[in-house]
């Protein structure tokens, strides 16, 4: 019988995703003790980007399925994750001088870039709904707050109320839709209710 919980394999498959949780939280730990240092928290932020790339080329032509089937290391995982990371880092490069202008905390607003790409790299690489749950949410989480970011400009605000009640409605319908899924397969894992979906007689709910 194969024992539960992650093994040591598992945290070596996901090393990127490790860096980027690391380069992330000591983004925000510069902004804490540094207070507002734009010079110091954008070069940290393209230094964990680019480390977590770098990391990424060890899995390029892998193809696993980790993390007790949770997710696949594949080349269609490894080709989205480069991408959410440059991405982020023209986003970051981009953003340096309009958060200049606006006088908005950079250390908060480059994490927040980070974990949104920490969940979207998830997202790649999940064969299972509770990881795509997952990962969408740590992405979703972090656009919530992004749209919101400009706390003293109304527009901002009103843009991160209706994102929140949009997103807050439209999880609702997804999590419905995965609960019968879940009960016309009997598993969350994707590949089952592929077969399960694709069999002779299958069940009514997924017409």
């Amino acid at each position: 019988m194969q024992n539960a919980g992650f093994v040591a394999a598992d945290f070596y498959y996901i090393l990127p995703e490790i860096v980027l949780t690391v380069g992330a939280l000591v983004v925000l730990l510069i902004d804490l003790v540094f207070m507002d240092r734009d010079d110091l928290t954008l070069p940290a932020s393209l230094v964990t980007l680019l480390g977590t790339a770098a990391v990424l080329f060890l899995f390029v032509g892998v193809d696993v399925t980790a993390a007790r089937g949770l997710l696949a290391i594949d080349g269609f995982a490894t080709i989205f994750k480069f991408l959410f990371l440059f991405a982020a880092v023209v986003t970051v490069l981009m953003s340096s001088a309009y958060l200049r202008v606006e006088r908005v905390p950079a250390g908060e607003y480059y994490f927040l870039i980070l974990t949104a790409t920490l969940g979207m790299m998830f997202m790649a690489s999940a064969v299972d709904l509770i990881t795509l749950f997952i990962g969408l949410e740590t992405m979703a989480v972090s656009f919530y707050i992004l749209a919101g970011f400009l706390k003293t400009n109304q527009r901002s605000n009103e843009a991160a109320v209706k994102y929140y009640l949009l997103g807050a409605f439209s999880t609702g319908v997804l999590l419905y839709g995965m609960s019968l899924l879940y009960a016309v397969s009997g598993s969350t894992n994707l590949s089952e209710i592929a077969v399960a979906v694709g069999a002779p007689g299958s069940d009514g709910l997924t017409i």
